[in-house]
């Protein structure tokens, strides 16, 4: 199991897309299954970072860098499956960010995954190609 990272899903994602992470060995718990659904996003993002936790999330309001700093949590995906917001949509981005955790460190950054790339934001903005 990938100890290192532990992952906690926001209340939009269920548990059939924790079980991608989970299948691939990372540590990955919901916000509903741990009783937390409803909390307002500050008290999310901090019990993400007092637990060591990635948030993952389809919730646009935590790819606002100004509002969530990346720097200051262990990492934020926004998961943008755009007007397809089906289950085949989201398992498909979080495929993605499973591929791309292998490869490239989230700690301190935000990700914003599309069907077309996965944007990182950090002290300086990169974009990567999904392949």
């Amino acid at each position: 199991m990938k100890q290192s990272l532990k992952i906690k899903l926001d209340e939009n994602l269920g548990s059939t897309v924790a079980s991608l992470f989970l299948n691939a060995g990372y540590q990955a718990t919901t916000i509903k299954e741990e009783g937390l659904a409803g909390l307002p996003d500050e008290e999310v993002i901090e019990v993400c970072e007092n637990e060591g936790k990635i948030l993952v999330t389809i919730d646009k309001g935590f790819s606002n860098p100004l509002l969530f700093p990346p720097s200051q949590y262990h990492g934020i995906i926004v998961l943008r499956p755009g007007h397809e917001a089906s289950l085949a949509a989201l398992q498909q981005l979080a495929q993605s960010v499973v591929k791309f955790l292998g490869v490239e460190p989230i700690q301190g950054k935000l990700w914003v995954v599309t069907r077309e790339r996965i944007r990182v934001h950090q002290d300086s903005q990169e974009d990567f190609s999904r392949n």
